[in-house]
């Protein structure tokens, strides 16, 4: 079955209340998983440091919250929950913060049992790794969710919190990667969910274990042609997916909303949401993820400016300016096209194109397109530098070729003369290095060729 990284059960809070249940039995679970042949999973990752995310936000539930810390919250098996465990207790889905008092999210986790949660209903957790410790419980006083989300399809998965008020430190947003990461670029996805999942029974709450700590795991992007064989009618251009061919590591149930990430820290940038899956880490399906930019727009749309700033994509096109031979000749032609339309600004507009034509000669324009006249033959690395209107730039470059132009060999020894299209052309016949006759003559009517 495919189902939300929130949870595969008929309501997410179902998995908490066995969580006592858990704890009991965690030796027997793991002993059952390894008989199954159930793999431990974030599932198949590691703890990540602390504050390693800073970014990663935890969501709760405040009902849970408030019950558990007046001392009478009781597990399966009629143990009083200690008052700590609220938070892990409590926490159903990840996010991120994308500023200081938004939060993106998995749409899908904004409806538990099918109904819309208030903004009241929710407590949002932010800097601390560790349910347990630490960390900021943040009010929500909005949800909004995109108006194509569809719980059938899957798609359109993404939702904002506004929070009351500005999430204090070590919490830190995190900025929206511009553009669609390659193919098998290596990604992370972190959150509090399940690290062992019974794929043969996804109502198994038993073998399900959720750590204190934020888990992480390396998974890699997966062009889309994979995805849609793994899952057939489902994969949209909105959704990204990550994982292994042999399965082993994924996101899982509680992952749900969380980023999936490229880079580092302070540095990483997110690329897509939690969504959902077939079970986790299973071979040949693929961990399925909103893809975060096909949204900056109505991100940007809410948000009023207040999420980080997203640095513009530069692209360019090079080409020579004859369709001819001898386009990229020295001393023929020489002049190449630069076009570089194909640049754009995720949240804004690009205002300045920049280039360096590898030659010592550049040229600034708030125009994106530019041609150069090489002098010299040789290699030359063509850099282009964008800047957005909020200042931020982004820099591509390629390498042209110039080659150094031969002028044709001419002999006053004329063998022959033919007529073609009523044009006497003298040919010479023997000489080497002499034009083709596919070639066009600076005379037409002295035409040195071989044939």
């Amino acid at each position: 079955m495919e189902c939300f990284r929130r949870n595969c059960m008929n309501e997410y809070h179902t998995r908490h209340s066995f969580l006592g249940f858990v704890f009991l039995f965690l030796f027997i679970s793991i002993a059952n998983a390894e008989q199954a042949g159930i793999q431990p999973r974030i599932v198949g990752g590691e703890p990540a440091d602390n504050n390693e995310w800073p970014a990663t936000v935890a969501l709760l539930k405040k009902a849970t919250v408030d019950l558990v810390e007046s001392g009478v919250a009781t597990d399966a098996n009629g143990n009083l929950i200690p008052v700590a465990q609220a938070n892990r207790v409590a926490q159903f889905c990840g996010g991120s913060l994308i500023s200081s008092k938004w939060v993106l999210t998995a749409a899908h986790c904004m409806f538990p049992n099918g109904t819309l949660l208030s903004a009241t209903d929710l407590l949002a957790l932010t800097g601390t790794s560790n349910l347990l410790q630490g960390g900021e419980r943040m009010v929500v006083s909005n949800i909004y969710i995109h108006p194509n989300f569809n719980s059938e399809t899957k798609d359109s998965d993404i939702a904002l919190l506004e929070l009351a008020g500005d999430a204090p430190a070590p919490a830190q947003p995190i900025s929206l990667f511009p553009g669609a990461p390659g193919d098998g670029a290596d990604a992370t996805v972190v959150g509090w969910g399940a690290r062992n999942f019974d794929n043969s029974d996804p109502l198994n709450p038993i073998i399900d274990d959720f750590p204190q700590q934020l888990h992480e795991v390396i998974v890699p992007v997966v062009d889309s042609p994979d995805c849609k064989i793994a899952y057939p009618g489902l994969i949209t251009d909105n959704m990204i997916c990550a994982g292994y061919l042999e399965g082993s590591k994924d996101a899982c149930q509680g992952d749900s909303g969380g980023p999936l990430m490229i880079g580092q820290g302070s540095s990483a940038q997110q690329i897509g949401i939690v969504s959902f899956g077939k079970g986790c880490a299973l071979p040949e399906v693929y961990g399925v993820y909103t893809r975060v930019e096909k949204f900056a727009e109505w991100i940007a749309s809410l948000t009023s400016g207040s999420v980080i700033n997203q640095p513009p994509v530069a692209d360019f096109i090079a080409r020579c300016n004859s369709a001819g031979k001898g386009c990229n000749v020295v001393g023929a032609f020489g002049v190449y096209q630069f076009t570089a339309t194909g640049s754009h600004d995720p949240d804004g507009q690009i205002v300045s194109y920049h280039w360096d034509f590898g030659d010592g000669a550049t040229e600034a324009s708030r125009f994106p397109n530019a041609s150069h006249r090489y002098l010299a033959a040789g290699n030359y690395i063509v850099t282009l530098t964008v800047t957005d209107n909020n200042g931020l730039t982004s820099s591509v470059s390629q390498t042209i070729v110039m080659i150094e132009f031969v002028p044709p060999h001419f002999d006053s020894s004329v063998i022959d003369i033919v007529t073609v299209n009523d044009l006497t052309i003298e040919v010479d016949t023997k000489t080497e290095g002499s034009l083709g006759n596919s070639d066009v003559c600076s005379d037409a009517a002295r035409c040195v060729a071989t044939m």
